[in-house]
């Protein structure tokens, strides 16, 4: 899309939720948020009883049994406080998927690489554990979930990647015009097969959905990490209030300023809808996998999920 294509884009995405005619993407925000903190939990009490951390060698048997208990632990945490996730959540090691975290429809439960997370030689400080990382892999798989719910289980079968030998989710022509642009014919034949591969996982269509979610929530923690950034600027360079609070809706109207901007027709800002378009397709790392068509839908689950976000008020002290 170009520049006034966009900005047409984002109009009527705007207007499709001022109208109540769009439910948005998938959104798992809550259900995520309550089972992250259960996770934290349960990984502290470990840390805390030396079961996990203070650097020790990490054996893979033991590694295995202690992620066991972690299991265990958040289980049985997310019984007793009445979180119903829907689907059994299981950190687990040496499973050489080549992903930090995936669901599978056939055993309907959500995996998560405790290699990854809590390993690195030895056992990470708990300091250096990336939750943030591991929150987003979650929300991912939970979408995956949701998805296979929703499709009565028809979204993941087997073969959904291909249909009569062709790939199922691109036209002919799209595939033509992404291969030239990766140079295709130049590559070896262990080059040609990682590239079908990531072909078609961005192009399946179960994956647009989670990455338009990631990409959303990623930039929504940059922004307002900027916003916490201008107003503790200002407070120190003017000394003006000792305490000074903005509603959710003022966060929301900074966050989303290029959206906002676009519907009023002021886009001369820094935070434009270029700025926002160029920090969107950063945040996936698949973009330039997908076809001409998937990149619209890419696009409408994204601008859906920032308008449909739900911020929180922010206070700052002097």
């Amino acid at each position: 899309m170009n520049r006034n294509e966009f900005k047409q884009f984002v109009v009527e995405c705007v207007n499709e939720i001022r109208a109540g005619l769009s439910e948005g993407s998938i959104d798992v925000k809550i259900k995520a948020n309550r089972v992250m903190e259960v996770i934290k939990k349960s990984v502290r009490e470990l840390y805390d009883i030396k079961m996990m951390g203070g650097g020790k060698l990490v054996k893979k048997d033991e590694f295995k049994q202690t992620l066991n208990i972690l299991n265990e632990k958040i289980e049985n945490k997310l019984k007793s406080e009445g979180i119903d996730v829907g689907c059994p959540i299981y950190f687990v090691s040496d499973a050489n998927r080549g992903a930090d975290g995936w669901y599978d429809p056939v055993t309907k439960s959500v995996y998560i690489d405790g290699d990854e997370y809590f390993v690195d030689g030895s056992y990470k400080s708990y300091s250096t554990i990336k939750f943030n990382d591991m929150h987003r892999t979650l929300e991912h798989e939970l979408v995956h979930r949701e998805q296979d719910v929703r499709s009565g289980g028809k979204l993941f079968k087997t073969g959904q990647f291909l249909k009569n030998g062709k790939l199922k989710f691109i036209t002919a022509k799209d595939y033509e015009e992404i291969s030239k642009k990766f140079n295709f014919d130049k590559m070896d034949n262990k080059e040609k097969a990682e590239f079908i591969k990531w072909l078609m996982y961005y192009n399946d269509l179960s994956e647009l959905d989670t990455f338009a979610n990631n990409a959303a929530d990623r930039y929504v923690e940059y922004m307002v990490g900027q916003f916490s950034l201008t107003i503790k600027n200002y407070i120190k360079r003017t000394g003006e209030g000792s305490k000074r609070e903005y509603s959710s809706d003022d966060v929301r109207k900074y966050v989303l300023a290029p959206i906002y901007g676009a519907k009023e027709g002021n886009n001369r800002e820094y935070f434009n809808l270029k700025f926002l378009k160029n920090k969107l397709i950063s945040y996936h790392r698949g973009y330039k996998f997908l076809s001409k068509e998937n990149k619209k839908k890419w696009w409408k689950y994204v601008i859906m999920a920032l308008l449909n976000h739900k911020f929180n008020p922010m206070t700052f002290n002097k």
